[in-house]
């Protein structure tokens, strides 16, 4: 989705601060593709790589779960790196809250506004979904000449669909692929159709 400035900006100025923040960014939204932009744009800036880890696979045992802290700890050091925990398969925290004690690094956090995540500590950034009008945008964009001759259709298709810019983009492409198959297709209710 579309990178939030305001997000980035807070992110990067909590992950800037000295000595290390130990409380992670929690980048709170309905949209992955909005979270995932806002954390990789915040690594951008500050000379980070971001890596990504699945909430289940920190471990449950104890001393497994200290050995990835540590671990992770140090190759986060060694090569400038951030994490983002993915939550969202993730039916308890306990391990995530257990794990983010032991890892001296930066860690963000996917939250989905309502789950288990939510309670975690962290410096909150909220990432508002796209707007309809962001959304028509994109897919004035995306879908090109045909666009034109959608008329009122892709307001409604804007407003209708809650989709986020990857889906946005995959769904355009594929009408564009079908209307150039077939040139009498109405491209508004092809739209409609693909969607």
């Amino acid at each position: 989705g579309p990178v939030r400035r305001d997000a980035v900006s807070a992110g990067v100025r909590h992950w800037s601060r000295i000595p290390l923040p130990r409380e992670p960014l929690l980048l709170i939204g309905k949209q992955r593709s909005a979270q995932q932009s806002t954390f990789a744009q915040i690594c951008t800036e500050l000379g980070l790589g971001p890596h990504w880890l699945d909430a289940a696979d920190i471990p449950a045992d104890p001393t497994e779960r200290e050995l990835l802290a540590r671990l992770w700890t140090r190759e986060a050091t060694l090569s400038g790196s951030a994490l983002c925990i993915r939550t969202e398969h993730c039916e308890s925290i306990r391990n995530v809250a257990a794990w983010l004690e032991l890892v001296g690094a930066l860690v963000a956090i996917e939250v989905r506004p309502g789950s288990p995540a939510e309670r975690l500590d962290g410096l909150r950034l909220h990432l508002a979904a796209m707007s309809t009008r962001e959304r028509k945008e994109l897919w004035s964009h995306d879908l090109g000449l045909l666009a034109r001759r959608m008329n009122g259709d892709l307001d409604r298709i804007a407003e209708y669909f809650d989709f986020d810019q990857p889906a946005i983009r995959l769904s355009a492409a594929q009408v564009r692929e079908l209307a150039d198959a077939d040139q009498e297709v109405d491209p508004g209710e092809l739209c409609w159709r693909v969607c």
